[in-house]
């Protein structure tokens, strides 16, 4: 676990309940350790990769809630939802802004 429930709410995020957190904790857990490959972990975090870490998890739960709806139309009745490419553009944008190059694009 990169990030405990407390330490969350500690940095003022509020949009996962304490009951979905350890699934969502996961999931940006494992996008962390994709992008980083492997390079970062609790022990060497900074006070920037808990936060991104809190903003993915915020980034998913909204994902899942809002099923990734992205138009609606009344009147004829349709709706439209988010490609997957999107969704992971919008994780590479928090790895990029929480991450410093080194922890992303190190060589071997």
């Amino acid at each position: 676990m990169l990030v405990t429930y407390g330490e969350y709410k500690k940095l003022g995020y509020s949009g996962a309940e304490r009951r979905h957190f350890c699934r969502l904790e996961v999931m940006a857990a494992q996008a962390v350790n994709k992008f980083t490959f492997g390079r970062v972990c609790r022990e060497n975090m900074t006070a920037a990769n808990r936060r991104g870490v809190c903003e993915l998890v915020e980034h998913f739960r909204d994902a899942k809630l809002k099923g990734r709806l992205t138009g609606f139309n009344n009147e004829g009745y349709s709706e439209s939802y988010a490609a997957p490419e999107k969704e992971n553009v919008r994780v590479s944008e928090i790895m990029a802004m929480y991450f410093t190059a080194e922890q992303l694009y190190r060589g071997a």
